[in-house]
């Protein structure tokens, strides 16, 4: 019967001593708290992380490596959780063994015997710094994409500009004032081609065409004046500059602005009847009727 019962303990030391070092190479923080909230066992990977021994945490003595302003919230967590018995969960920043703070995510359960009552907690913590920091750096820099697009957006509005990209399956992109000049909802999507040249003045319609066909075949800057006419027949001059986007020696796309010039074409008749489309070096008179742009 002792031989048996000699056995019985060896092998349950030997599981314990298994399971402790499992516990206590794993990449989580572990701790364990008894059901009055003092916490009598953290990890390798804990003292490691807090350069401490474990009697130098033990108890409420790890509240001194939580950082001055995180520990009030932890604490009055805690009590509430062992007050309910219902799962901890809270993030506080903690000084590791170089005296820099980490923000780690702290979590406990409670472990209850048949009749209900917490006889344990077990916790583990996650250090999620990095993943903090590059939350902030999104934040920061969609607050900043944010206020660029406000400002470019702005900007266009004030000069009465718009601007656009295109290739050669159409439009996939058109700026908000793009739209107010042409008289469309700016919370529509870019338009097609076909739409597009509805757009143009009926005069101006067939060179438009057959300058889209050009530029996407000979990949060129482009600088065009022509008008357009808006849903409410008000007729508009518009001054477009474009420039191809080319990788790998191959036509991916146009960018360019669009300017509502007609204040000017109005006020200089000479410039009416002077109005071309240069692309490239190349400079091509056309007549008022003919001229056109994106």
């Amino acid at each position: 019967m002792k031989a048996s019962e000699s056995l019985q303990n060896d092998q349950s030391t030997a599981t314990e001593n298994a399971l402790r070092r499992a516990v206590d190479t794993t990449p989580a923080f572990i701790h364990t708290a008894r059901p009055d909230g003092y916490l009598d066992y953290f990890n390798r990977g804990w003292l490691d992380f807090l350069g401490k021994s474990l009697e130098d945490v033990c108890g409420w003595r790890w509240t001194e490596s939580v950082h001055p302003e995180d520990v009030a919230g932890i604490v009055q967590k805690w009590h509430a959780a062992l007050a309910s018995g219902e799962p901890f969960e809270a993030e506080a920043r903690v000084r590791r063994a170089d005296g820099t703070y980490r923000a780690l995510l702290h979590r406990k359960v409670p472990l209850h015997d048949e009749h209900g009552n917490i006889v344990k907690w077990f916790g583990s913590s996650i250090d999620i710094e990095d993943r903090k920091r590059a939350e902030e750096q999104l934040r920061r820099s969609a607050q900043e994409l944010q206020r660029s697009e406000f400002y470019l957006a702005e900007g266009q509005r004030l000069a009465h500009m718009g601007s656009w990209a295109f290739d050669a399956a159409g439009f996939d992109y058109w700026s908000p004032e793009l739209f107010r000049i042409y008289g469309l909802d700016p919370a529509s999507t870019a338009p097609t081609v076909q739409e597009y040249l509805n757009c143009i003045h009926p005069e101006d319609r067939e060179f438009m065409a057959n300058l889209i066909k050009r530029i996407l075949a000979d990949a060129s800057p482009f600088d065009a004046t022509k008008r357009i006419v808006r849903p409410d027949g008000e007729v508009r001059h518009i001054r477009c500059v474009g420039a191809p986007v080319v990788e790998n020696q191959k036509l991916k796309s146009y960018v360019g602005s669009a300017l509502d010039v007609t204040e000017h074409e109005l006020a200089d008749p000479g410039a009416a009847a002077s109005r071309g489309v240069s692309c490239g070096s190349a400079k091509r008179s056309v007549t008022p009727a003919a001229s056109a742009g994106i």
